[in-house]
């Protein structure tokens, strides 16, 4: 069982996520914005992050360089979930390091995959 963060605003959305992780026997924490996300990953070092690009008080790619700063998150896989599909903000997506990136509204295998894919890696 691996211990995955949602960092999700939309409470429906992130409901959801917790349900279909538990469903896939995952522990879940989860956070309403990035800086909530940002404490919990420090307190927890969670197994896996997902995380909304646009998020209040810290938005994902802001959350990422964050956790790429301490020793101790350094190495958390993130897959960013978004509903900006532009070129403009997949290119940003692309140089920032994320470990996986779905777009809103994502299918539920391309999800199971990006988390085994990363797991796996850790």
């Amino acid at each position: 069982m691996a211990t995955i963060l949602v960092i999700e605003d939309e409470a429906p959305i992130r409901e959801n996520l917790r349900t279909f992780l538990e469903m896939e026997d995952h522990a879940v924490i989860e956070a309403g914005d990035g800086q909530a996300g940002l404490a919990l990953a420090r307190l927890h070092v969670p197994d896996l992050v997902l995380c909304d690009l646009r998020l209040p008080e810290l938005d994902g790619c802001a959350l990422l360089e964050a956790l790429r700063s301490q020793p101790a998150t350094a190495e958390i896989p993130v897959v960013l979930l978004s509903a900006s599909a532009d070129l403009f903000t997949r290119e940003r997506i692309q140089a920032s390091g994320f470990a996986a990136f779905l777009t809103k509204p994502f299918d539920l295998g391309d999800l199971r995959a990006a988390i085994a894919r990363n797991l796996r890696r850790r």
